[in-house]
Order: C-alpha cells, then sequence, then structure tokens
C-alpha cells in the first residue's frame, strides 16, 4: 500500500481532483479493502474510488462485476444526450483483444457507417463510461459485459447486440442482425477467397478424421463454435469456468491431464497447449511481453478464422505423417 499512497499524493500535488484505483487479481488474493483504502487516501479537492469486483476465485465473475460497477458509476441520467454511434463493451486488457476491437470497429463502421463513440478498452478516460448512455447501440464483445449491457438497456433504453462471431458466414449474421436493429441497410457479399480456404479446411479435418475439442472462456468457446457451425465440423467443448450455456467446465489441470494421452486436437490457451502435443493455441494466458501485431494475433471475423484454419490444418498433416 505503500506506493498506492504515494501515487495518490503525487495526483493529489499535480492537482488532479479524481483517480479511479482499477481492481486487481492481486489485491483479492491479498485481501485488500479497496474501498477502505481509497476513502482514507481521498480528501479535500481530491477523490480517489474503486469499483467491487473480487477477482481472486473467478477472474469472469470479478470482471463482470467491474463492468456492472463501472456503467452503475459513471452512465447518469443527467448526461443522456442525442443518441449518437455504437459503444463497444467487453473483453479484457491485452493487446490482443485491443486489437479485435479495432477489427470489429472497422467492420462495423465499414458496414454501417455508424461511428464508434466509446471502446471500454481503449477509453480516453474513465468518464468515456457515459457515452455507453447515449450510444444507439452496445455492442458486447464478452459476455462478461452482459449484466452491465442489460442495465443500460433497463435505465436509459440503450439496445444491446451480443458480437462473437468467427468466421465470415457469423461475421456476416453478425452486421445482419446489427443493421437490422439499427434499420440500416447491409449489403453481403462474396468472398472467393475465404470459401476456398473453408473448403480445404473442411476437407483436410474429415481425410484426417481425427477428434476436436476447444477448451477456453465462454466467449473463446462461442467463437470457436460459430466457426465449427460454419464449416459442418462436430467438436466437443469445455468451459473453464460456470457458465449459463451449460457446458461441461474442467479445470486447466484435469484438460491437460485427459488430452496429453489422446490423439484429439485441443483448441485452447497456450499455457494448455504448451503440455499438450496435438494442440492449437488460440488465445493467450498470463502478461504479455512480446510484440504483438494485429495480423498476428485476430480472433475474431474472417481474420481470426484463417488464423485458426492454418493452425489446425498444420496440425492434423503433422498427425497424418
Amino acid at each position: 500500500t505503500g506506493r498506492l499512497r504515494r501515487a495518490a499524493e503525487e495526483l493529489r500535488e499535480k492537482g488532479f481532483r479524481q483517480a479511479f484505483l482499477m481492481p486487481s487479481s492481486v489485491a483479492s488474493v491479498l485481501g485488500l479493502d479497496l474501498k477502505a483504502l481509497c476513502e482514507e487516501l481521498s480528501g479535500p479537492n481530491f477523490t480517489l474510488f474503486t469499483a467491487p469486483a473480487r477477482m481472486d476465485a473467478d477472474f469472469f465473475a470479478g470482471s463482470e462485476q467491474l463492468s456492472l460497477a463501472l456503467a452503475r458509476q459513471f452512465a447518469r441520467p443527467e448526461e443522456k444526450a442525442g443518441k449518437s454511434g455504437f459503444c463497444l463493451l467487453g473483453g479484457f486488457f491485452s493487446s490482443a483483444s485491443g486489437h479485435d476491437n479495432a477489427y470489429i470497429t472497422e467492420a462495423i463502421e465499414g458496414a454501417l457507417g455508424i461511428p464508434l463513440a466509446f471502446d471500454n478498452l481503449n477509453p480516453r478516460s474513465i468518464l468515456d463510461w457515459r457515452r455507453a448512455a447515449t450510444a444507439q447501440v452496445n455492442v458486447v464483445t464478452s459476455q462478461s459485459a452482459l449484466k452491465a449491457a442489460r442495465f443500460l438497456q433497463e435505465r436509459f433504453g440503450v439496445p444491446y447486440f451480443e458480437w462473437f462471431p468467427l468466421g465470415k458466414a457469423a461475421q456476416d449474421a453478425a452486421l445482419q442482425g446489427l443493421s437490422a436493429l439499427l434499420k440500416k441497410e447491409y449489403v453481403l457479399r462474396t468472398d472467393a477467397v475465404y470459401d476456398a480456404v473453408a473448403l480445404q479446411a473442411r476437407n483436410v479435418i474429415a481425410f484426417a478424421g481425427k477428434p476436436l475439442a476447444c477448451y477456453g472462456d465462454i466467449d473463446r468457446i462461442r467463437l470457436m463454435q460459430a466457426l465449427f457451425r460454419e464449416l459442418g465440423v462436430q467438436a466437443e467443448y469445455i468451459c473453464s469456468h460456470k457458465n449459463a450455456a451449460g457446458l461441461p467446465v474442467s479445470s486447466i489441470d484435469e484438460c491437460i491431464a485427459r488430452f496429453q494421452a489422446e490423439e484429439t486436437v485441443l483448441l485452447s490457451y497456450d499455457s494448455v497447449c504448451e503440455h499438450v502435443p496435438h494442440s492449437v493455441s488460440i488465445d493467450r494466458t498470463g502478461l504479455e511481453y512480446a510484440l504483438l501485431t494485429p495480423l498476428r494475433r485476430m480472433r475474431t471475423g474472417v481474420e481470426g478464422a484463417y488464423r485458426v484454419l492454418e493452425k489446425l490444418v498444420d496440425v492434423l498433416l503433422r498427425m497424418m505423417q
């Protein structure tokens, strides 16, 4: 807490009137009472505040609490004005998630011609959350933001749309659904290159005859379900935490122990895949140190599908050698 006290004092000396203390899993594990610390370090002309979000037991549930708390804290009735643009709600702070949101923004702006009002993974200020109360629509990119989106709809009448497309068919369906909600026209376009890649991948998967399984949080699972549904491919889906979809839940250790000795191809986190011989990494866990460029790490839409299919086909071809 010593560094926090020094940081609060430095902000006060520089003339800041408010500061937001981001909750973290470290604070939760250590049992720190962030609200009490904020009250202690606040004073005349300076307010330090936080949001309730326990992230020690279930990081996904903690993120859900955080999104809802931020929506309640900053989306206020008196700030409501004419509705404008769309907001992106959800996801976790990482360069990969930021690249995903940039891709989603480009897809929506390019297809429907409405501007981005607020991206919760790239805010200029924590106060930008108030724009979620004045948007034409809030686009939910993670189930951890669903409660916040429902709150904003109930309180301010802002509709929300869930966005989990991986692959062209899922992306087209998402843009069609969003355009219908906004009463906009969306022109469906063919993509011969994507169709050829999808056909080749489907043929390799069928010829290899290896079972497929996906393990991850509910957001990653929904993306993989969309892609394999487009390809007409069967797969087993296992979630890393409790979920409303009724999917089976397994710990990372249980998942590794099971798939280490199987001929199943597992699509999962990098921390799992490094222990499983036949696997495809579809996401990262932990801190990011490498330079992650957008074309390397896209996890959604058409580009994300290219990345997954390329890796999956490579693993299957090596298994058949």
